[in-house]
């Protein structure tokens, strides 16, 4: 194998290629198809390609494949898979130093039978495709742990078929303190209950010392959660103490609560005072159940002080041994919504204001388990103002996610609706259409866009817009709803909205306003979306494109399309009409150049075609009926 950024053989976009070859010593017959996997030494995958064998080509002796990538091949240890017809046949395990990386010679390693590496079978048929999987790209898992990691699964799995025990055995981990508490929880809790909280009981050793959990309540915990995670404290280890210890390991070894996996975490001094003083659980424990998660190839001392308060920020859940309720299932979810958040071009200050209202909730919430705080309140429900196409319903989504990883809300998911899936056909009707739409927003977010249509000009007592609002102020009004309600809209129509019903404007605390793009910024969109869709522009192109931005900007008045009427000119206008062009003249069909490039002409095209003598504004929506 050998890392190239030549674009020899693929598409224009690519940017790093790793040429591979797999030659076989015979010919291997009945071919179909040939995948390869590369993975890089936290298992993560860094490459696939797969090749198709031609119909009328009976047999196979040497493959050549580009796996396409947007990073860097770095120097290290990378694990090869290997697919035929869809069955995992060989693997090798590469080293590729700087030759390899700089395009240089190639390295090489000899394919062996997959069937004889039982870990790496259950790796690739189960582990990677886990959600909690990527979470082992952490720098709080060296690449020697990630490695040993699907070593030991495999072993207690075999133990488990062998009849040795009757579930995922119990386990340990040490290390530093919050790399030990993200293994425990992150991963191995996560292995064991399928990534649902909902399966876990967690305490501490100081619950058991200090009777906050009696050995009878830890009993029936037992018999209801797949797993129990017990933080290991530093503790003084009496007669009393270890004799309470060794009446826990005689309830786990119980025959009656073989449903539940004990796993132990703390610090690796007060993990060896642990099993050097509580013999009888330590020889729960062997090395197939062992994990330590300091490692050389982890980052230093002073890295991790630096991030400490990221850390704390992001996983406050954690800073207590004695949280009963933790919500760690989606955090990676929450960290990547904020990441996105903060990638989304332009809205800048809507971006501080989200930053500033997450830290206010924070900071409530740490005063409320610390009990300094008197009121209950946990109500976050928001008014988003502005424009179509401004992305309220993409930062809603957002939103939901954001605050789930925070504990705020149970389950972060969206829902989305507006008047018109609202509103009943009878007189009821809408009653219960609210009751089941509030229903499935709990624990998430209740997105209403456009909800200054729910109120009508006429004073119409039977006007079902007025049923929505007073289920809706019902639900605002819970202290404690398990949902953010997010009312979206122009902002003078959402201000009559407000004054319309005054017990709305309260209920709302937190507005956040959405301005139009500008210029560079629109423009800016049309490149991420000429990118993802693997377009590329030439100059004259580029510049004829901002002249019609400057224009439409220009032009614009509030009913403008803003991101959704860019997409629209690039999608609907530009690529339709070089499509028109390409596939109007004869063309070679493998041209990846010809079928990404787009040429000045496309554009002219879609002034012409798409965008015509008519104004870049949208009309105003205008209100059809009938009257007698």
């Amino acid at each position: 194998m050998r890392a190239s950024e030549e674009n020899t053989c693929t598409q224009e976009f690519v940017d790093y290629t790793m040429r591979a070859e797999i030659r076989f010593s015979s010919y291997v017959y009945f071919v179909k198809e040939i995948s390869i996997f590369v993975y890089d030494a936290h298992r993560q995958l860094a490459g696939k390609s797969t090749l198709q064998v031609r119909k009328n080509q009976k047999k196979v002796k040497v493959c050549q494949f580009e796996i396409a990538t947007d990073h860097v091949w770095e120097e290290g240890r990378y694990m090869v898979h290997i697919m035929c017809n869809g069955i995992y046949r060989w693997l090798a395990e590469i080293n590729i130093g700087d030759e390899c990386c700089d395009g240089g010679s190639y390295a090489r390693a000899e394919m062996k039978n997959f069937s004889e590496y039982g870990a790496e079978k259950l790796f690739a048929e189960e582990l990677r495709h886990k959600s909690w999987w990527t979470r082992l790209k952490s720098e709080r898992v060296s690449t020697r742990l990630a490695g040993e990691l699907v070593e030991k699964l495999y072993i207690q799995r075999c133990l488990v078929e062998d009849g040795a025990c009757s579930q995922t055995p119990h386990m340990i981990v040490s290390g530093k303190k919050y790399d030990a508490i993200f293994f425990a929880m992150f991963i191995l809790s996560a292995y064991v209950t399928d990534d649902n909280i909902k399966a876990r009981f967690r305490l501490s050793l100081d619950d058991l010392i200090h009777g906050i959990v009696s050995l009878d309540e830890l009993t029936v915990q037992i018999q209801t959660h797949k797993v129990v995670a017990m933080a290991i404290t530093k503790a003084e280890y009496n007669d009393n103490l270890v004799s309470k210890l060794d009446e826990l390991a005689g309830i786990i070894n119980n025959g009656d609560f073989n449903n539940s996996t004990f796993i132990f975490y703390g610090e690796t001094e007060n993990i060896v005072d642990f099993r050097s003083n509580c013999k009888a659980i330590d020889e729960l424990l062997g090395d197939a159940n062992t994990f330590c998660t300091t490692d050389s190839e982890t980052y230093a001392d002073s890295v991790e002080d630096e991030d400490f308060k990221l850390f704390e920020e992001t996983f406050e859940e954690y800073k207590s041994d004695c949280t009963p309720e933790i919500k760690e299932e989606n955090v990676d979810n929450g960290m990547h919504a904020e990441t996105e958040l903060q990638k989304l071009i332009g809205l800048e200050k809507l971006k501080n204001g989200i930053h500033e209202a997450r830290m206010q909730a924070l900071f409530q919430k740490e005063r409320r388990m610390l009990c300094l705080e008197s009121l209950t309140d946990n109500r976050h429900h928001m008014l988003f103002m502005g424009g179509p196409g401004t992305g309220k319903t993409t930062v809603a989504r957002l939103v939901g996610k954001m605050y789930h990883s925070m504990g705020l809300l149970s389950k972060g998911h969206t829902v989305e609706t507006d008047r018109t899936k609202l509103l009943g056909k009878f007189i009821g009707h809408t009653e219960d259409n609210m009751k089941e739409i509030i229903e499935k927003a709990r624990g998430g977010v209740l997105f209403i866009d456009e909800a200054y249509t729910l109120i009508d000009s006429g004073d119409d007592s039977n006007d079902f817009g007025k049923e929505v609002l007073n289920s809706l102020l019902t639900v605002l009004s819970e202290p404690n709803p398990d949902m953010i309600v997010i009312l979206a809209g122009y902002e003078d129509k959402m201000m009559n909205l407000l004054k319309f019903n005054q017990g709305l404007k309260d209920r709302f605390p937190l507005c956040f306003r959405f301005e139009h793009y500008t210029k560079q910024e629109l423009m800016e969109i049309c490149h991420a979306i000429l990118k993802e869709r693997n377009f590329i522009l030439t100059k004259e192109a580029e510049r004829r494109i901002e002249n019609i931005i400057e224009k439409a900007v220009a032009q614009r008045d509030r009913y403008f399309g803003n991101g959704r009427w860019i997409h629209n000119l690039i999608e609907h206008g530009v690529i339709k009409s070089m499509a028109k062009r390409v596939m109007s003249t004869p063309h070679n069909p493998y041209d990846s150049h010809l079928l990404c490039t787009i040429e000045e002409s496309d554009v002219i095209d879609t002034e012409l075609n798409y965008i015509g003598c008519s104004t870049v504004s949208i009309a105003p929506p205008r209100h059809i009926g009938f009257t007698a």
